[in-house]
């Protein structure tokens, strides 16, 4: 299995966990306010850049002066990920119209 196909499995994992504990024990912890929506965009972004930034290392090792081992690619990875599901998922809890969690 390559790592392409573990980083996107990691992360289809991740969202499916954020989901569950977010939408039964974890929706104290989704947040109601006016800024919400930008805080979670800007987070999904930030998180996307960092993930692309990891998978762009494990393509093109070349480009940089010193060796980059798969646990580094897998940790910068796994940073950026855990930010976007997060972020992606309360903001689609919050935003889901047949159950609202902020009232």
């Amino acid at each position: 299995m390559s790592l392409d196909v573990f980083l996107f499995l990691l992360f289809a994992l991740e969202l499916y966990g954020f989901f569950r504990f977010y939408s039964t024990a974890g929706t104290a912890a989704i947040y109601c306010s006016w800024y919400a929506f930008i805080i979670d965009t800007l987070a999904i972004l930030s998180g996307t850049i960092i993930m692309s930034l990891a998978i762009f290392v494990e393509h093109r090792p070349e480009l940089f002066n010193f060796e980059i081992l798969p646990v580094h690619v897998l940790v910068i990875f796994l940073l950026g990920s855990w930010q976007t599901s997060i972020h992606a998922i309360k903001l689609y809890l919050r935003n889901r119209r047949h159950r609202t969690v902020c009232l």
